[in-house]
């Protein structure tokens, strides 16, 4: 079974697309139905993969999600982490988790 319709993916690709244009900042999202290590080592082991770390300005953004799991990180890589306050990662944690507990996966993607 799907977990996004092909409605929500092109939401949450509008989205993404948003972002990326008022910021210099690189976005990807990365979902598996389940999470096989820590999920902090899985997003970080895709953040590579991805080569999330290898952009112009190091201002990747990689948000990692484990469906049947639930459970989700960000990565931000340094060159993002020095301008964004230093709680903007836990304040973005918590207001995605308040719509995902709320069933709102993609709005809390997005």
């Amino acid at each position: 079974m799907k977990v996004f319709t092909e409605k929500d993916q092109q939401r949450i690709a509008d989205a993404v697309e948003a972002a990326e244009r008022f910021t210099s900042g690189e976005i990807r999202i990365c979902i598996e139905k389940s999470c096989s290590e820590p999920v902090l080592d899985r997003a970080a082991n895709y953040f590579t993969k991805l080569e999330m770390n290898k952009t112009a300005l190091r201002n990747g953004v990689l948000i990692y999600l484990s469906t049947t799991d639930h459970k989700f990180a960000i990565i931000g890589d340094k060159g993002i982490n020095k301008v964004v306050p230093h709680d903007f990662w836990d304040q973005t944690k918590e207001a995605m988790l308040r719509e995902f507990k709320a069933g709102r996966l993609v709005e809390g993607i997005i």
